[in-house]
């Protein structure tokens, strides 16, 4: 990731989650992938937000 585009680590994605699970790591790399494909960073005021979901965990 860019400095531009800060991203939580895996480990703390996991500790903000509360465990590791497949779920976890197929979301936490779609989101990554999501933000360097569109260049995208943190919403400042938080206009735009995704909230998405499965049923893996």
């Amino acid at each position: 990731m860019t400095k531009e585009t800060p991203v939580r680590s895996f480990a703390g994605t996991v500790s903000f989650h509360g465990h590791a699970c497949p779920g976890l790591a197929i979301g936490y790399r779609a989101a990554v992938h999501a933000l360097e494909t569109f260049h995208a960073g943190r919403d400042e005021d938080e206009e735009l937000v995704a909230i998405v979901e499965n049923d893996a965990c």
